[in-house]
């Protein structure tokens, strides 16, 4: 027997849960691209239209980079704000983008693999095409750093405003190389993540618990789809038994109650259609379940007491 009942707004509660998923992807994973950007490079014999290494730069340079780049040192009481960038401003912990030349890299990651967004301090870029192996991984703030190697002399930490080496902006999935510098005599790091690579990261996603809380008050519910246990109701004119939804009297004895095996959450429309209840001289609205919730077992229900159930969907 399943149990037909309404959605109550006052028993219905919702939770988030942020759950991780750690991510293995190589340069030739489908939709990973990766592009050296270069300031002003145009289409041959056009001024107007860039190349798509010119379309990359003036992106990042809009979006990210407009503090950071040397086109706007003058204009520091202009574009040279926060307000102008979608990088990250956390005043104890800020995302440097000091380091924005005409040339670099940039990675992007499509969305089907980081979900809502990277989780800060989970990436790490391996390149081992080069003659040593390069390990560049975040800092948790948006910043990219060598791991084991310092661009300078500089006594800061690894990934400070002097040795960071490029960002991570972790809500979209984009990753860029910006020192023109060299990791070593025979590796530059705009070179890093141009050929075989390794991307590991992890990825965010919320989930939505709804919880409703069902209760079964004693005697509800003795209705049931299963025609063997039907009866006519006193006085019907029911020709068919199964057009009757009410048990026969012998499974009414007060030793007698019902298993319940699925609950049924529903929405009520009333069209006009439905069925008609001969004792309540009444139509009964059509219901359409909008969640079925399966038991692992059939309960018997109480003829003494009330049953609570919490039904706990995922979405």
């Amino acid at each position: 027997m399943f149990v037909f009942k309404p959605i109550n707004k006052s028993d219905v509660s919702i939770t988030e849960t942020i759950i991780y998923k750690t991510q293995a992807l190589h340069s030739g994973s489908s939709g990973l691209k990766s592009v050296q950007y270069r300031s002003g490079s145009k289409n041959q014999n056009s001024d107007f239209k860039h190349t798509e290494s010119g379309s990359y730069w003036n992106s990042l340079h809009t979006l990210f980079y407009q503090s950071g780049s040397a086109l706007r040192e003058a204009e520091s009481l202009d574009f040279n704000k926060w307000s102008y960038s979608l990088a990250h401003p956390h005043a104890n912990n800020p995302q440097h983008v000091n380091k924005f030349y005409s040339s670099g890299s940039i990675i992007s990651i499509p969305q089907q693999y980081f979900g809502e967004r990277i989780k800060p301090r989970s990436f790490k870029l391996i390149d081992n095409s080069t003659s040593k192996e390069v390990t560049i991984q975040d800092d948790g703030h948006g910043n990219l750093y060598p791991v084991g190697h310092t661009i300078s002399q500089s006594v800061t930490s690894p990934s400070s405003s002097d040795n960071y080496v490029g960002n991570i902006f972790y809500d979209y999935g984009i990753v860029t190389i910006t020192d023109t510098g060299s990791y070593s005599a025979s590796i530059n790091y705009t070179d890093v993540g141009t050929n075989d690579y390794t991307l590991v990261l992890q990825a965010t996603q919320t989930i939505y618990t709804h919880e409703y809380i069902v209760t079964i008050e004693p005697k509800e519910y003795n209705y049931t789809m299963n025609a063997t246990i039907k009866d006519f109701y006193s006085g019907s004119n029911f020709n068919k038994i199964n057009e009757s939804q009410y048990i026969a009297s012998k499974f009414t004895g007060s030793n007698w109650s019902p298993y319940v095996n699925s609950i049924h959450l529903y929405s009520e429309h009333d069209r006009g259609l439905g069925t008609y209840d001969v004792g309540r001289n009444k139509l009964i609205p059509l219901t359409e379940p909008i969640i079925i919730a399966n038991l692992p077992r059939p309960i018997k229900i109480r003829n003494d007491m009330s049953m609570t159930f919490k039904i706990r969907l995922d979405i």
